[in-house]
């Protein structure tokens, strides 16, 4: 029997099992899609018998797995525009999805206090605290997850531009927790697609005169400072890119210098 047909009757006996899975069959069968409320029924159910079989964090093959069932039980909730069709459940490589941010919400929901550190930030430098110049609704809990899938997922660059100034309020705070600002290009993939996303953040930020100064041209003496304020960013693939792009023996009297300040 093959994996795809093992997990369609794992997620099949799971849901059958639970005394509200027959609501999400029915509603199925009758409009070959899940409501918002009777997805995350769904979701809940599978996570908990997920934490019961395999502890608090799941390995990254049963999530995949999980979704895998899912879209194999009920074919018409794959996503056309991913590659496997399940990604907006779970995404192995992003580590994002219906099911990655259940897990998430749970493990936040009983950590034991360690989330409320902050860090220190400073004055007018790239880590200080500003109030946005919000435009628009900002969204939250589950419409904000929903929100990050459609973002990661949908070729329409009005869509994602969209999303992102609806999820601006989440990026920034990611921007400002140590532990999470590392990962905001994973979670936001799309600033390295999507052209005019950097700017859309920075007028939310700044408003339209000053972010009329995004691209400019500075003293050459900047660069050194900016490179030193990198060395203390976590390490990923594209700090290092851009930290081998830096070329301090340049002797440009003015360098072309792009700050995204958080």
């Amino acid at each position: 029997m093959s994996s795809d047909c093992m997990m369609n009757l794992k997620v099949d006996a799971v849901l059958k099992s639970n005394p509200k899975g027959e609501e999400i069959f029915k509603e199925y069968d009758k409009t070959k899609s899940l409501s918002d409320a009777t997805r995350r029924q769904m979701i809940n159910i599978l996570i908990a018998e997920m934490m019961d079989s395999y502890g608090r964090i799941p390995p990254t093959s049963m999530r995949t797995s999980y979704a895998l069932g899912i879209v194999t039980l009920f074919p018409y909730l794959q996503d056309p525009f991913s590659k496997k069709g399940y990604e907006h459940y779970y995404d192995p490589e992003a580590h994002t999805g219906y099911l990655a941010w259940r897990i998430k919400t749970i493990q936040r929901n009983t950590c034991d206090g360690l989330c409320g550190r902050s860090r220190p930030s400073f004055q007018d430098s790239p880590t200080a605290h500003r109030e946005s110049l919000l435009t628009g609704e900002q969204l939250v809990g589950e419409e904000c997850r929903e929100a990050l899938s459609i973002i990661r997922h949908s070729t329409d660059q009005s869509v994602v531009k969209e999303k992102m100034r609806a999820t601006f309020e989440y990026r920034q705070k990611m921007v400002h927790d140590k532990d999470a600002t590392s990962s905001v290009l994973d979670v936001f993939p799309r600033f390295l697609d999507v052209p005019g996303l950097i700017d859309q953040d920075f007028l939310m930020m700044f408003g339209d005169e000053v972010s009329g100064q995004f691209l400019a041209k500075w003293p050459s003496y900047f660069k050194h400072k900016v490179n030193e304020e990198c060395q203390g960013l976590p390490v990923n693939p594209y700090v290092v890119e851009l930290q081998a792009a830096f070329d301090p023996e340049a002797e440009n009297d003015y360098g072309k210098c792009v700050l995204l300040l958080g």
